[in-house]
């Protein structure tokens, strides 16, 4: 009825900050391709937060996604307030800030429950369909597509290195690695990760540390057989205050204890809890670095 009246649609924001497209956006495909057919256009328009009509679809799901590319829409480079292009949030799992991006977009009320944004890999297959592209940027975070990816899952992990995706030695602000970001994930993505090209090392990132620290601290002991079984390999390198991987894995309670010690902390209850705490942790992982050093035939002398 817009249309047919004379109307036409522009880039001229509301008092939300938000144009017609972008409204179409996040309202979802149905919206879109309606949009679409009274003569609406996509166009790179970024608003105050930096968000572009493109972004908003990719966070508003794959249908969303389609329904956009079919519309004529393009994705580009452009960051938003976060540092993360349409590409980043394609490959997104949970939204991020507070207010939450959605929140920030003004998507409809009854889709704001969860933080989950693109679980899985739909919304990239139909990101890589519209002829979107995955590079080394990273967000302000620091992090990259290869480490997003690996947040998300064995199939974004999977998807990404089909579609040209790489795994660098970039750090996030944190200082980790996708490497390490690999190594403190679950077994089915330590699996993913080195069947996508990715590979476990002795790269000794900027704070001192690696994935054989990561996964030697590890809560969950399954990551060990996972890490070493991948080619991770664990060797005598002195970590912080003297730390080794063996050390780590077999007395995780006695790290955090020598740290506190460190700082001045002796409470009593507080190291009884930590004992507590690690008591069966420290155990299974004990066994299980154990049985990684029997499968690399003995630890591996770096120092």
């Amino acid at each position: 009825m817009f249309a047919w009246a004379g109307g036409h649609f522009t880039d001229k924001p509301n008092q939300n900050d938000m144009t017609s497209a972008m409204i179409a956006a996040v309202s979802g495909a149905d919206t879109v391709n309606a949009f679409a057919q009274a003569g609406g256009r996509f166009t790179d328009w970024q608003n105050t937060l930096g968000y572009t009509a493109g972004i908003a679809a990719v966070i508003s799901g794959p249908e969303t996604v389609k329904a956009f590319t079919r519309a004529g829409g393009r994705f580009d480079a452009k960051q938003d307030h976060h540092g993360r292009t349409a590409a980043l949030w394609a490959i997104t799992r949970s939204d991020v800030g507070w207010p939450n991006a959605r929140m920030e977009l003004h998507f409809p009320k009854h889709t704001l429950g969860g933080g989950l944004v693109n679980d899985g890999d739909a919304a990239m297959l139909t990101f890589l369909a519209g002829k979107g592209t995955f590079d080394d940027h990273q967000d302000g975070s620091g992090r990259t597509a290869a480490m997003l990816a690996i947040e998300n899952g064995a199939k974004a992990i999977t998807t990404f290195e089909k579609a040209g995706g790489r795994f660098t030695d970039q750090e996030d602000k944190g200082g980790r690695t996708a490497e390490e970001h690999a190594a403190a994930s679950t077994p089915d993505r330590i699996s993913a990760f080195v069947a996508a090209g990715g590979r476990f090392t002795i790269h000794l990132d900027s704070r001192g540390s690696s994935s054989e620290m990561v996964v030697a601290m590890t809560d969950d002991p399954s990551r060990i057989p996972a890490y070493s079984e991948a080619g991770g390999l664990f060797t005598d390198h002195k970590y912080e205050r003297g730390w080794t991987s063996e050390m780590l894995a077999s007395n995780r309670s006695g790290w955090f204890l020598d740290s506190l010690s460190s700082k001045g902390i002796t409470d009593q209850v507080v190291l009884a809890q930590l004992r507590q705490r690690f008591a069966q942790r420290d155990i299974e992982a004990a066994k299980a670095y154990r049985a990684a050093i029997g499968r690399q035939g003995g630890i591996r002398h770096v120092d």
